[in-house]
C-alpha cells in the first residue's frame, strides 16, 4: 500500500459467514510507526513524523467455523512517500 504525507490507513477485519473471531490482534509492529487497536477489529497504520521509504507490520486474526480453528497473519509492506 501507498501512504502519502504520512496520512494513516486504517484497516478493519469482519467476521464471515459462519466464522467467529476468536482473537484478533497486533502480530507484529511498525519499525517506522505506530499501529493501534482502535475498538475489536479496527487497526490504524500511522507512519512516524518524516520518514519516507519502505514499513512493515502484522495483524493475527483466528477463527472458528463449525468445528474447525484456524489462525491468519496479515502483513502489510507501507511505501511511505
Amino acid at each position: 500500500m501507498k501512504v502519502i504525507d504520512g496520512a494513516p490507513c486504517t484497516h478493519n477485519f469482519a467476521e464471515g459467514p459462519g466464522y467467529k473471531f476468536t482473537s484478533v490482534g497486533i502480530d507484529r509492529m511498525p519499525e517506522h510507526g505506530a499501529l493501534q487497536r482502535e475498538g475489536r477489529n479496527r487497526f490504524v497504520y500511522r507512519p512516524a513524523a518524516g520518514y519516507t521509504g519502505k514499513d512493515f507490520y502484522g495483524v493475527k486474526v483466528c477463527a472458528t467455523k463449525g468445528g474447525a480453528k484456524g489462525c491468519s497473519t496479515i502483513y502489510y509492506v507501507a511505501t511511505i512517500e
